[in-house]
């Protein structure tokens, strides 16, 4: 993994649902926080995807974003504004329908 910093999120009390979700920012070489097997993924490889590694990790309280157990509207934010695979699969859906509207075009 090339990245410095890795964000996540973690449930503090499974009971609470996701008002229990809490985000993290941990950087690179944090005792206990290690980057496991890179995944093999099919199609978009533009960014990797990793295992995360929590070994004995202890996560310092500035590592935090927010309150502990608020964190849902942060990730609702980020799940709302990725600009991955799903902004470009519609850029890929376009350029298919327009190959196959040319190739059903009479011929002269």
């Amino acid at each position: 993994m090339r990245a410095v910093f890795s964000s996540f999120f973690a449930t503090l009390d499974l009971s609470l649902g996701y008002k229990g979700i809490t985000a993290v920012v941990l950087e690179k070489g944090t005792p206990g926080f290690s980057v496991g097997k890179k995944e093999d993924k099919l199609g978009i490889r533009a960014s990797s995807t990793c295992e995360l590694v929590f070994q004995d990790c202890i996560v310092p309280a500035d590592a935090v974003l927010g309150e502990p157990g608020k964190s849902q509207v942060i990730s609702a934010l980020k799940f709302s504004s990725r600009s991955g695979p799903d902004r470009q699969c519609p850029v890929y859906q376009h350029a298919a329908i327009s190959q196959a509207l040319d190739s059903l075009k009479p011929c002269g």
